[in-house]
């Protein structure tokens, strides 16, 4: 026994050193930071055996319809409350307690949204005879509205530093819908049936996490004027954004073709899983970014910024040497995707850029995130619509690298510039 509590005290003197030179708790890092890397670790695991099924299993019509249903519920589902996540993490974070079920209510009765655009989608679909489309935007509107409310429970946990208890909720949460959907694609290639297992089973095992979190939290207080409104901003920003995050696939589906979605869905892995990545971190982060004054801030995080972005460099660069090898091993029906994933890539670099945006969040300096969240997204969309039909996917990837690039050099001059 006193050997191990040795090697943690050597550990902790160690991290603590090393804080010098990182300007970092690099043991509140160290602890919260291998249980955020352990939940990141089943998404990715868990989404990679979906994608390497389904890619293998499944004509590429049939995973690009799959793609673009999934992205069109995404988009529809971007004019709801999606601004509570953040609030109600920061607002668990500086103390306030018993705030998530009263904000799953809230939550869902802005999601009525997702029911009615996607009953009108799908009425569209039935209309020009396309029962297949039409089906699978009746399932996703009926199940995605609880999705996205009970998702709440995510935020709840990351606010409250429950890192380790979110990491086992995740494995729970992931097993199911991994389960269904690649028994499903040894079963069928009925786009419908692959779309009914996706809801259905992310429903029950949401379910089942929420409940778990309850648990935690068995308070019910109100969520406060502060936070709706500080939501209802965010709400605002975010949808912008994810509009612009998954309106290419549907426009490469109405430019392009099923075919293609399923091509740049393949070739965007490691830009989507990489800034999920981002994601998980800042979610790591915040809590602490929200306890923090902003002038402290703006003299310290600049620094960690930088190494952030040396650490990116080297990954980007691993994942261009390698992608033609992985590629032919788990994806060698897409070797049309190699070349656009490499080229994606580099849009991780900028991606360092985004605790900028984290600190801005953390500090309700609504101005600045106005500024970032629409002007960019805004041109994103814009770049989209003109050099799509143009280059095709190549004016997709170009879309992409321009906004990610001038994005980054924003969010730093934003950064800096407020008080």
């Amino acid at each position: 026994m006193q050997a191990p509590r040795k090697i943690k005290k050597k550990a902790v003197r160690f991290l603590r050193w090393t804080e010098k030179y990182t300007k970092t708790d690099m043991v509140y890092l160290t602890k919260n930071g291998f249980w955020v890397s352990v939940g990141y670790s089943i998404e990715i695991v868990a989404g990679l055996i979906v994608t390497v099924v389904l890619a293998n299993l499944i004509p590429k019509s049939v995973l690009g319809t799959y793609q673009f249903v999934l992205s069109t519920v995404l988009i529809l589902g971007a004019f709801t409350l999606t601004g509570i996540n953040s609030a109600l993490l920061r607002a668990v974070a500086q103390g306030h307690d018993g705030l998530l079920w009263n904000s799953i209510k809230i939550k869902l009765k802005w999601n009525t949204g997702i029911v009615i655009t996607s009953g009108i989608v799908a009425i569209y679909y039935f209309f020009i005879g396309n029962s297949v489309l039409g089906t699978c935007f009746l399932i996703a509107g009926s199940t995605a509205p609880l999705i996205e409310s009970f998702g709440l429970y995510q935020f709840y946990l990351q606010g409250k530093q429950q890192f380790r208890l979110n990491a086992f909720i995740a494995l729970i949460r992931r097993f199911l819908p991994t389960l269904g959907i690649v028994s499903a694609a040894f079963i069928t290639t009925n786009p419908v049936l692959l779309i009914l297992t996706y809801y259905v089973t992310n429903l029950i095992s949401i379910t089942i996490a929420l409940r778990l979190t309850l648990n935690l939290d068995k308070s019910f207080n109100p969520v406060n004027t502060n936070i709706v409104t500080y939501s209802k901003h965010l709400s605002v920003m975010n949808s912008f954004g994810k509009v612009a995050n998954h309106i290419d696939k549907v426009l490469i589906f109405n430019f392009l073709g099923p075919v293609a979605v399923a091509s740049f869905t393949i070739a965007q892995l490691p830009t989507k899983y990489t800034s999920n990545g981002i994601n998980l971190l800042s979610s790591l982060i915040l809590p602490k970014l929200a306890t923090r004054d902003f002038p402290t801030l703006k003299n310290t995080l600049p620094r960690k910024v930088l190494l952030f972005f040396i650490l990116t460099s080297f990954v980007v660069f691993g994942y261009i040497l390698f992608a033609p090898t992985v590629f032919k091993i788990i994806f060698p029906a897409y070797p049309e995707s190699v070349l656009v994933s490499q080229i994606l890539a580099v849009a991780l670099l900028f991606l360092p850029r985004s605790a900028f945006q984290d600190t801005l969040v953390a500090h309700a300096k609504t101005t600045p995130l106005y500024i970032s969240r629409i002007s960019i997204p805004t041109l994103k969309i814009v770049l989209l619509l003109i050099l799509l039909p143009i280059y095709g996917i190549w004016g997709a990837v170009a879309a992409i690298l321009i906004s990610t690039c001038i994005a980054a050099i924003l969010s730093s001059f934003l950064f800096y510039r407020t008080e």
